[in-house]
């Protein structure tokens, strides 16, 4: 998936890059999955391709992590995206 990207990332002397919150995410672009997994995960990026340095708006202590269930033979599915912001 990087070298889809590469262009991009390499466009501009800074690149500001942003997760989207899973629930916001699912509320934009519903998805449904059958059989219905006991735990979805779905990690989206916006990528910004910038001249200037961005000041981040969130901490990296303030970022709660995804957390995989426990049971290991429960069923399990990770989308990972993203897209350009223009």
């Amino acid at each position: 998936m990087i070298t889809y990207w590469i262009q991009d990332l390499t466009s501009k002397n800074f690149v500001m890059i942003s997760f989207i919150d899973q629930d916001e995410f699912n509320k934009i672009a519903e998805l449904e999955v059958i059989p219905k997994p006991n735990q979805f995960i779905r990690v989206i990026i916006l990528i910004k391709p910038c001249d200037e340095y961005i000041t981040p708006t969130i901490k990296v202590e303030d970022v709660q992590p995804v957390l995989r269930s426990s049971d290991v033979n429960s069923p399990l599915v990770i989308e990972w995206g993203g897209m350009r912001v223009v």
